[in-house]
C-alpha cells in the first residue's frame, strides 16, 4: 500500500509543488501586497485632497484679489467720471452764455462736419450688413449762434474725454491684473 501511496506521489508530486507555490503566492498578493497598496492609495488620495485644497485656495486669494482690484478700478474710474461730468457742465452752462456774432460756415466745412459726425457715429457694419456708407451732399452754408456753437464743442469734448477715459480705465485695469 505504500508502494502504491509513493508512486502516486511520485508522479503528483510536480503539480503539488506547483499548486502550493500558486496557492502562497495568491496568498501573499491579496493579503499582503493588496494591503499594501491599499495604504498606498489612501495616502496618495490623501495628497491629492490635500493639493486639490491648496489649490482651490490659491484659486480663491487669486479671485479676491482680482475682484478687489476691479472694485478699485470702478471707484477710480467713478471718481474721475464725475469729475469730469462736473467740469463739462459747467463748460456747458459758461458756453451757454457766450455772445457775439453769428459764426458762419461754408458750405464744404459744413459737410465735411456732417461727415465726420455720420461717420464717427455709426455701428460697425455687420456681416449682413456691408452696404456702403451713404455720401453725405454738400449743404448750404450755415450760421451758427456762438452759444450753438460753444454747446457743440463742448459735447464733443465731453464725448471725447469719457471715450479716452474709459479707454485708460481699461489699460490701467489690465496692467493692474499682470502684477
Amino acid at each position: 500500500m505504500y508502494a502504491i501511496a509513493f508512486a502516486i506521489l511520485r508522479a503528483v508530486w510536480p503539480y503539488l509543488l506547483g499548486a502550493a507555490v500558486l496557492g502562497g503566492t495568491y496568498y501573499w498578493v491579496w493579503n499582503r501586497g493588496a494591503t499594501s497598496e491599499r495604504v498606498n492609495t489612501n495616502a496618495v488620495k490623501q495628497e491629492f485632497e490635500e493639493y486639490k485644497i491648496a489649490q482651490q485656495r490659491i484659486v480663491t486669494e487669486i479671485t479676491l484679489q482680482w475682484d478687489a482690484k476691479r472694485i478699485a478700478a470702478d471707484a477710480l474710474e467713478y471718481q474721475l467720471q464725475k469729475a469730469r461730468d462736473e467740469t463739462f457742465a459747467t463748460l456747458s452752462r459758461r458756453a451757454s452764455g457766450a455772445t457775439g456774432p453769428r459764426v458762419v460756415l461754408k458750405r464744404d466745412v459744413v459737410g465735411v462736419l456732417t461727415a465726420s459726425s455720420r461717420q464717427a457715429n455709426i455701428t460697425r457694419p455687420t456681416e449682413r450688413d456691408q452696404s456702403a456708407t451713404v455720401a453725405v451732399p454738400a449743404a448750404a452754408d450755415s450760421s451758427y449762434e456762438p452759444a450753438e456753437l460753444a454747446r457743440f464743442f463742448v459735447a464733443s469734448a465731453a464725448a471725447y474725454a469719457d471715450a479716452y477715459g474709459k479707454w485708460a480705465a481699461c489699460v490701467n485695469f489690465y496692467e493692474s491684473l499682470k502684477d
